[in-house]
């Protein structure tokens, strides 16, 4: 799909990530323009061929695209500032989280709009993307939000917009969950004895190694663990103990309570009508 003019407002890490997945598909970065206060950053961007502005107004004249890349706090803001200056056929991504669809709808009554939830992975070209497409989806809007995103991530349809958080429950804020039990393996190794360096280094190999084997194999992830559970030996005791302590159900906990913020999120931010 051709883009003539993409503009992504606040390049940071997560459009940052889209930008070079783009790029690295194909796509011409003389199409891609970003906005950043920062020299710094204009300059890093302006040196891979992209256009890069400091204002945003500018950057808006003519796009086809806008990708909306600030912190959740500052979008009802931005859109305020920027709204007027969008093109009224643009489609309008966003990828912050928290923000309702229908605050981007209250600033943008003509537009095309996607909320999207991306996740870190992206930035290593292996995320999870949840994308709810409100009123006005249709395939033409699909194919190029799938065309943004499928370089980086595996694209998920949100039927509703509750369903956008369980998708920052399952996905969005899950690489934490995975973080901390690494974390937790590691910091147990070494205090069983092994080097830090060492328990480090095993860990973080049996987790990618793990991970890989999920994604390779057609066995589910309970049919891989009892492949490794002989009855009664090692890791039959070590998983026992996992599941006496209430692993699965303190995960369900936690994603609950994941769920509820996301909510408390949303209605903050909520414009008041």
């Amino acid at each position: 799909m051709t883009i003539n003019k993409i503009v992504f407002i606040g390049a940071g890490n997560m459009s940052g990530a889209i930008i070079e997945g783009m790029i690295a598909s194909g796509v011409s970065p003389e199409s891609i323009h970003t906005t950043n206060r920062s020299d710094e950053k204009c300059r890093y961007w302006a040196e891979k061929g992209l256009t890069a502005h400091q204002s945003n107004l500018e950057a808006l004249q003519d796009a086809e695209v806008v990708v909306l890349g600030v912190k959740p706090n500052m979008m009802n803001d931005l859109l305020s500032e920027i709204s007027s200056a969008i093109p009224k056929h643009a489609t309008v991504i966003s990828v912050a989280a928290g923000v309702p669809y229908n605050n981007y709808r209250h600033f943008l009554p003509t537009q095309t709009i996607a909320r999207t939830m991306p996740n870190t992975p992206c930035l290593v070209g292996t995320g999870v993307v949840g994308v709810y497409y409100g009123d006005q989806i249709n395939q033409a809007t699909v194919e190029l939000v799938e065309s943004l995103f499928n370089p980086i991530a595996m694209v998920h349809t949100c039927k509703t917009e509750d369903e956008i958080d369980l998708v920052i429950a399952a996905a969005g804020s899950a690489p934490a969950y995975f973080f901390l039990f690494i974390e937790s393996i590691i910091n147990a190794a070494q205090r069983l004895g092994l080097e830090p360096e060492a328990a480090a280094k095993m860990v973080k190999q049996t987790a990618l190694g793990a991970a890989q084997m999920t994604v390779s194999s057609t066995d589910t992830p309970q049919t891989l663990r009892r492949n490794v559970t002989s009855p009664g030996g090692t890791t039959h005791e070590a998983v026992v103990r996992f599941q006496n302590d209430g692993l699965e159900q303190m995960t369900e906990h936690a994603m609950r309570d994941c769920i509820a913020r996301a909510k408390e999120m949303a209605a903050q931010l909520t414009l008041n009508k």
